[in-house]
Order: C-alpha cells, then structure tokens, then sequence
C-alpha cells in the first residue's frame, strides 16, 4: 500500500482546522489534548448519553476562550463529583498516551486530528467536534512504501482488529475504503479472524451488504488488508439524531420518521440475504449503517461476523476492558457486540444460543433508536456507573443477560401503541418470542407505514355491550332491570345504525369526490399529452420552412415542406386513433391570401386560412385523409386563433366548441381543441397556429368504463351548462342528446352554471358534490356532478 505524503495534502490543512498558533506553544498543546481526552471520556463514561454530549459540543469550541471544562461547568449538566471523577479520567489518559508533552498542533508532523485518533480512535469524537481528520499514513508510526495500487490517504476509522483508510486505487483511478489487520494484532489467530470477516463479507452479494473489492497483504509488511466500496460518513445514526433533533425544536414532520423507517426495511432484507447465507452479523447498530449520497442504504462492519455451518474463533487476544458503546471481545466469556445494542443471550455469552433471532434483536434495537433516539441500554449504562471501565461493563452485562428489554413507549410516550409493539417483539427476552426471520420484521414495518393492523399489535375495540345488571335483586327489580337493558340495548343498536348509516353515507361521499378528482385528473393528462403533441407540432422544422417560404426567403419550395409536414400528421394520427385531425393554420383573409397574425381588426376577429389539414374520417376512423387545399377552410373571424397569438411561445390554448370553419362537418363528435401559437423564428412575429382536434366523447366513455363503481348518478358537461354524458351505478355510460342541458338531467347541477370564483365546487357535503375545472379563468371549462341516491 504506498503511502508518501499524500499529494493532496496541504501543509496549511492544520490551519484549516485550527487558528494559527506559534510554533511551540506547548500550552496550546497541552489544553488541546486535555479537551480531546476530556470528550473522549465524557461520550465513554455514560454520564450524559450521546446526544446530549453532542448538544454539549455543538455549543462550545474547540479553538475558543474557554476550555472544555470550564464549559461543562457552566452549563451545569455535571455535578461536581462527576466532574472531578472525569478530570481523574482525564489524567490518566494523558499519562497513557504523554500527549501534551509530544503533540504541536503548530507543526507538519501532527495535527488536531491526529490528537483525536491517539485518545479515539473510533472517529466519534471527531465526528460530534466536526473536526476533519487528517491522520497521514505515517500516523503513529506506520509508514509503508510498498508497492501496491493503493495509495493511502487518510484515517476513516479504528475497530478492534483493524483500522480503516481512505485510499486511492492507482489502477482504476478511485477512491475506496481500505481496512487492514492494526499494528500490533497480527496473530495468527486475528489474521484468521480478519481473512474470515473479508471472505464472509464478500460472499454476501445484495444492494444492502458493502461489496468487497480484494483482499491481500501488503508487499512490505505482509500485513493483511482488504478493500471495498468508499460510501462517504453518513451513517443511519447520523439521520436518527438529525431526526430527533429536529423533533425536539418542533419539526416533527410523519415524513421524517417514515423515511427512516424505510431505511430500517432496506436494513431488515439485507440481514435477511445474511441469514439466507446462514451468516449473522452479530453487531447491528445503526453506526454500522450506512446512507450514501444515493440514498442507498447499506449494512458494514461485519467483523463480528458468524458462518452458522462453520467452526467459528470467537475470540483474539487477552480479554480487554469494557466499554459501554464499543465492541467487546473477551476470550473468557466470549462476548461479541456492542452492549448498549446487545441481546441478552450475547450479554450473557452463550455462544450457542446466538443464531438469527440475536440479530432481530439487534434490529429491533436499532428500531428502538429510531422511535427514542437513543440506544435501548443507555438507561442500563448509566446504571451501572462510569468508575473503572471493566467493572462498569461487567455490570452493563449483567443487567442486559439478567434485566427485561426496555419499552419505547417509557422513553418516548408519544410513540404509536403498534409501532411500541414491533419493537418490543422485536427485542423480546426469549428468542421465540421475536420475530423469526428478518422479512417478517420488515413486512409489519411496511404495514405500519401503509396504516394496516400489525402481526404485534391486538387493537382495542371501540365500543362494548353493557352489562347486564340487577342478578341479585327482587323480583320486580330484576323485571326493571331486565326492561332497562332491553331499552339500553335498543337505543344502543339505533344510535349504532344511525351512525352507521351516517359513516356509509360520507363514505360514499368521499367516493363522489375521490370520483370527481379522478376525472379531473385524467382529463388533466389528456389536456397535457395534446399539448406535449402540439407544441411537438409546432415546433417541426417543417413549420419554419413553410413560414420561411411564405416569406420568399426559403431553400425549398412550400409544397416540399407540405409534403414533409403531411407525412408526420399522418403518422400522429396513426400512433393516436382518439386524435381526430391536426391542422396547421396561418393567418389570413377569407379569400385566403396570409396576412400577419398581428393585424387583428378593430373588432377583435382576425382572418386564418388552413394551410394543411389532415383529419380522420367521421364515419370510418381507420382511413386518414388530407384535405385538398381547394377546400381548405379560411375564416374572417377565427376566434381561437385569435386567443392562441395572445399566448407566449409554447403555451397551449384549449377549447370545448369547434371551429366555425369546421363546426358544420363536426357531427355528434364533441371535440377537445388543443392550439399552440407559431411564430416567424426571425422577425419573432406571430405566423399562425397547429391545432389537434380530440374526441372527447370517447375520451370521457374510456374514462368513465375505467370508474369501477361510481358513488352515484354522475354528470359530465361544458362549464357553461351543456350535457355530454351520463352514468349511474351500475349502469353504462350514456351520451346525452345534443343541446341538452345539465340542469335539466339534474337539477341540483344547476349550482355549478356560472360560479366564477376559485376552486369552482358545489356541495352540500352529504348528497351531491360537483366541480368546473378550468385550464385559465376565461374558459368555459368542464363540469363534473355527482348525485348520491338514498342508501336504502
């Protein structure tokens, strides 16, 4: 792995992390590491939980007046015997590691993060300090010139046996995550467990699971390492505590939640793959999540990592000191995990007993700090005290193997009774009573966020039967009694009918206006997909090259263009058999001869002359035909025209009435007019318009055969009143006869016929509900009724 100085690195980086300071400023040295050894042990003792420490740095800094100390004193959240037991802490980690007197933040040879990595090497502190660690690959000794593809760049991360790089491929010229075996752990039996976590890792081949790229040892060194996906530093814990930092200033958006909930889900099946695989991942932890850029959402750190089907070295090395949010390794008890997210069957360190069911609770405690954001054990970390650290860890343990799982609900009251509940099966005390398999912790997970009931969850019933009361009394009294209840019982069922009839009553009015918007909406994407047509249209070269010959300054003639322009309506008229016929018109007078679009008369009429016209015929809709150009229509006063060179380039003007010009070869078709304006690309004038005719009739017809069931007599017409079609429940679609009227079919429309203000309803919120829509103000628009018939 060859590792000189990295040539990104800037010598000016620790200034970019620090104020400048002189050179050999051993004070500043000195508080830095104590403010670093000082949050290194605030986050480790339990004192105050995660968040809070974060909340605690995030109003404090690092290059500031005051230290560390002096701040937790002034915020008070430590009483006076935490804060001198931490500031023996303190001082026993700087005479471990003799950082004040070796570290010059002033120097090229160590840097601010540097003095974070020698007190946590886990990255979390710098993580709530927002500090960038610049850890070079000489840190601490481990300077390598092999020659490898991998150029290391800088420290993401330290685990337990090993430690993770940023590192450049040399070969393919990208950034990867490079972990190799840490100094100082190269047994044979660590190599082994290393190579095991590498090859387990790569045989996992799901979305979820972080691929392995190569696994090797370094040509120097011989020190094992292996190479995968970089996936940037946003973990799901990141999200957990922007989420209920966000709550807790009063953003608590249902959407929030929900998206972390389905990151959960995307957790559960990647565990799920693991376990089809018979591999367990042992230390589920929503820091060993990850969300990349993408969103995607993928499972790490599977170092603890167990093959069922195999003989498996649970342990490397001495038993090592406690922590209470690391992952422990003992060789005596043979504990693996991360206690504050551990299942009481690892506290306890029965190997045997851990299979699938440990990572469920694993899962359901990684739930847990999504619904209360914090982990399930914290409450039990703090229990057991923040003295020495292996004697404060055997008694985390011991209440986790020993003590029943906490409840979300205790820690977060407003938690949703279901969703309290798949968490608590989820971290059940005995295996079988959790969830089997990771898939059906997702599936009731996907059911809550979908609002159906829950496997875990038995709901409550709303209403109970009285009792019967009076068994003991005399005779006449039990007579009462008896006629009481039958009363009680009576009036009961009537008051239940009657609301019963009410919810089925507005429930099917919801219907009429869920049918409403539907139609609406899918006229809606009529309206759109001819005006994506048109503008289409009105856009074809073509177009500018009849425009361009009209104006005498074309290289091809006006026929060639026509015959090009011809072959393409064709061909749309084809590809839509509900598109009636497409038009390209100019402006003109009515003897036909083209005049500019912006001579409009006094009046307001403006003449048009169609230049080409294909249409479909009226009686057989398979044969297209183009209208000869001696019976092309012109106009003195084409009103849609007029209205459509109002409009900006691109814009679409719609229209329920026909062209005057085409009006009397329209027959019993009622049409959807669509024109977009066309413009001279070099003198920006207005040319004229292309126009495509639609039949709304059968438009309508498919959209009303699509309505399963309509809620009741539904009525579809011109917002100005005219009757186009019909249909009841149960029924077919009728074509009202022309000229009818709505109000004539139904005489409560009638409310709809002239309202002009937004949003265009009537309803009296029980029988009826109708609405106009509207594509601008101006326009008639169309009306939509529905009419709710007695629920016999």
């Amino acid at each position: 792995m060859a590792a000189p100085p990295d040539p990104g690195h800037d010598p000016a980086q620790t200034r970019r992390d620090a104020p400048e300071q002189t050179a050999g400023d051993d004070d500043s040295a000195r508080r830095l590491a104590r403010d670093v050894a000082l949050a290194t042990e605030l986050l480790s003792c339990g004192a105050l939980n995660e968040q809070q420490v974060g909340e605690t740095l995030s109003e404090w800094s690092l290059y500031g007046a005051i230290s560390l100390r002096q701040h937790l004193e002034n915020k008070r959240l430590l009483s006076p015997e935490q804060l001198t037991e931490l500031d023996q802490r303190v001082e026993q980690a700087l005479s471990r590691s003799a950082t004040a007197e070796t570290v010059d933040i002033s120097t090229g040879n160590s840097s601010v993060g540097d003095t974070i990595m020698k007190f946590d090497s886990t990255g979390r502190v710098a993580k709530l300090l927002g500090v960038y660690t610049t850890a070079s690959p000489s840190a601490n000794g481990h300077q390598r010139t092999g020659a490898t593809r991998y150029r290391l760049v800088r420290v993401l991360g330290q685990g337990g046996l090993g430690r993770v790089w940023l590192a450049r491929d040399l070969d393919l010229q990208r950034l990867v995550a490079l972990k190799e075996l840490s100094a100082g752990r190269e047994s044979p039996i660590a190599a082994q467990r290393f190579r095991n976590e590498a090859e387990i890792t790569g045989r996992l081949e799901h979305p979820g699971i972080v691929p392995i790229y190569q696994l090797s040892e370094d040509d120097e060194t011989g020190r094992s390492f292996y190479t995968m996906r970089f996936l940037g530093k946003g973990t799901l814990q990141d999200s957990i505590a922007e989420y209920h930092e966000r709550r807790g200033d009063g953003d608590d958006d249902p959407m929030l939640l929900q998206h972390l909930l389905v990151s959960f889900v995307s957790v559960c099946q990647a565990i799920g793959h693991a376990h089809s695989r018979r591999v367990i991942h042992r230390d589920l932890k929503p820091e060993n999540v990850v969300i990349d850029n993408f969103g995607q959402v993928i499972v790490i750190d599977w170092g603890l990592a167990k093959l069922l089907d195999e003989s498996e070295i649970e342990a490397v090395g001495d038993a090592e000191a406690y922590s209470h949010s690391d992952a422990v390794v003992t060789s005596a008890g043979q504990v693996l995990g991360t206690p504050l997210y551990m299942a009481p069957e690892q506290a306890a360190g029965r190997v045997d007993d851990v299979d699938e069911r440990t990572d469920i609770y694993g899962l359901g405690a990684i739930l847990f700090a999504i619904c209360t954001g914090r982990p399930p054990h914290e409450a039990a970390q703090i229990r057991s005290g923040s003295g020495d650290r292996r004697a404060a860890g055997r008694a985390l343990l011991t209440e986790i193997a020993s003590g029943q799982p906490p409840r979300a609900k205790d820690v977060n009251p407003q938690i949703d009774p279901a969703l309290d509940a798949i968490c608590h099966k989820a971290m059940a005390r005995r295996r079988y009573a959790r969830y089997q398999q990771a898939s059906d912790l997702a599936e009731d997970i996907q059911r809550w966020i979908a609002g159906q009931p829950v496997t875990a969850y038995s709901e409550t019933m709303s209403q109970r039967v009285r009792r019967w009361i009076g068994k003991h009394q005399r005779l006449a009294q039990v007579v009462a009694g008896l006629l009481a209840v039958a009363l009680a019982a009576i009036v009961t069922l009537a008051m239940a009918a009657k609301h019963s009839r009410i919810a089925a009553q507005q429930e099917r009015f919801q219907q009429a206006v869920g049918d409403v918007r539907e139609i609406e909406l899918q006229l809606r994407d009529i309206a759109q997909d001819i005006g994506k047509d048109a503008r289409f249209m009105a856009s074809l070269p073509p177009i500018q090259g009849i425009v361009r010959a009209r104006a005498g300054d074309a290289d091809e003639s006006e026929d060639v263009w026509l015959q090009r322009l011809e072959t393409i309506y064709l061909g749309l008229l084809r590809a839509n058999p509900d598109y009636l016929a497409v038009t390209f018109v100019a402006a003109g007078d009515d003897q036909g001869a083209a005049t500019p679009a912006a001579s409009v008369d006094s009046d307001g009429s403006l003449g048009s002359v169609d230049v080409l016209r294909v249409e479909r015929n009226a009686s057989d809709h398979s044969y297209l035909r183009t209208v000869p150009r001696s019976r092309l229509a012109t106009s003195d006063d084409d009103q849609l025209l007029a209205e459509v060179i109002q409009q900006e380039l691109g814009d679409v003007r719609f229209s329920l009435s026909p062209r005057q010009q085409q009006a009397a070869h329209a027959g019993k078709t009622r049409r959807m007019l669509a024109g977009v304006p066309v413009f001279d690309e070099q003198s920006g004038e207005p040319f004229g318009m292309v126009m495509i005719e639609t039949d709304l009739n059968g438009r309508l017809l498919t959209i009303l055969d699509n309505l399963v069931d309509v809620a009741g007599d539904t009525y579809i017409g011109s917002g100005e009143g005219e009757a186009w079609i019909s249909v009841a429940p149960d029924g077919e679609p009728q074509l009202a006869p022309q000229q009818s009227k709505l109000a004539d079919l139904c005489p409560e429309a009638a409310k709809l016929i002239g309202i002009t203000s937004f949003p265009y309803e009537a309803t009296d919120h029980d029988s009826y509900y109708g609405k106009v829509f509207r594509d601008n103000p101006q326009s008639a628009g169309v009306a939509v009724f529905v009419r709710l018939g007695d629920d016999d």
